[in-house]
């Protein structure tokens, strides 16, 4: 019998932030990304992040910071090369694929 594979998510720093994200016009995204974090809690979805989303998570201010970094308790940090992460961000702003802020 084969073995069947979780799906294997990155989760990136707006996600995070969905997640107790108060504007009616983000209630959908809200809704899917609790329920995501719920799946990914109870081994139905495994997750991981990056060093430069949590970098990015710290930044938030207190108390959303510490109730952000408590999604991390399930999240897997992936080790990744901190000098190509930084190059790749620095790529996507320049490019606008993600917003500055």
């Amino acid at each position: 019998m084969a073995t069947k594979h979780k799906p294997f998510l990155y989760v990136e720093t707006s996600v995070f932030g969905f997640y107790y994200d108060p504007e009616p016009r983000n209630a959908v995204r809200r809704e899917a990304v609790v329920t995501m974090f719920n799946q990914i809690r109870i081994g139905i979805l495994e997750a991981t992040t990056s060093s430069r989303t949590v970098l990015e998570l710290n930044r938030t201010a207190e108390p959303l910071r510490s109730r952000l970094m408590l999604l991390l308790d399930d999240v897997r940090l992936l080790d990744l090369d901190d000098a190509e992460t930084e190059r790749l961000a620095t790529a996507y702003l320049r490019e606008r694929a993600i917003p500055e802020d």
